[in-house]
């Protein structure tokens, strides 16, 4: 008898209603899904993994495999291209929230309330 193929379970990360499929990079939310650049997904996958603000730096550092440099904006790029996904799929554009001079985070998930 043969054993049917295995493969890893998927990693998925849910936060805030939205789930991200780590290996196909696919964010679902209430309305939709989309997929993200690696990038984009490297941004979220390092603010849910922090749990608090994350500095320009540290993300250049480990998302981007390099230092920041002054005049960078690229980072904000990525980071505006993601609240324009995450209010596609029906989450929150300030979900993903900028902290001044401490860098960017994801804001903390809100307690549900049952009846």
């Amino acid at each position: 008898m043969d054993c049917p193929e295995s493969r890893p379970a998927p990693c998925l990360l849910e936060q805030n209603g939205m789930r991200l499929d780590v290996s196909s990079r696919t964010l679902t939310g209430t309305r939709a899904s989309v997929k993200l650049t690696v990038r984009e997904a490297g941004v979220l996958i390092m603010l849910a993994a922090q749990g608090e603000p994350c500095s320009r730096s540290m993300l250049y550092q480990r998302v981007f495999g390099r230092d920041w440099r002054p005049g960078d904006r690229s980072l904000d790029v990525h980071v505006c291209n993601l609240r324009s996904k995450i209010a596609r799929i029906g989450g929150e554009r300030s979900m993903l929230q900028t902290r001044r001079n401490r860098g960017y985070a994801l804001r903390p998930a809100r307690p549900r309330l049952s009846a």
